[in-house]
């Protein structure tokens, strides 16, 4: 016969208490993560008006530091939009546009979503791709 865990106790009404405790807190933390982002944009209004560069429509998205805002297509179809690249370029382009990635397979990463993504992109001659 196995081990018994300390869990197993506790009585069931008190687990069920402890559940409905942290329900009500996780509500409380949601109104208050709520209150935050309100006055975010308050401020990003405000850095706007100052003529710098909010970063809207990633607030209230889990992120951890160092990653991008937006993923690499989309990146790549705002920056390509009215214009011919070459994979070389397009990568030019996102990084400009502010995408981090410059790892060993960023050419690929490159490469593939450009040939992948064909509701997005649309290949105009070999090696030369164009936003739709």
């Amino acid at each position: 016969m196995g081990r018994r865990s300390g869990l197993a106790a506790v009585p069931a009404a008190d687990l069920a208490r402890e559940l409905e405790r942290r329900r009500g807190r996780a509500a409380i933390l949601r109104r208050e993560r709520a209150e935050a982002i309100s006055r975010l944009a308050v401020v990003d209004a405000k850095i706007r008006a100052m003529g710098g560069d909010a970063l809207d429509g990633i607030i209230g998205l889990p992120m951890r530091p160092g990653h991008n805002p937006m993923g690499l297509p989309t990146v790549l179809a705002t920056a390509m939009r009215g214009k011919r690249m070459t994979p070389n370029e397009a990568a030019e382009a996102a990084r400009r546009a502010g995408y981090r990635g410059g790892g060993r397979s960023y050419m690929k990463m490159i490469r593939n979503a450009l040939s992948r993504h064909t509701d997005l992109f649309k290949r105009v001659e070999r090696g030369v791709y164009t936003a739709k």
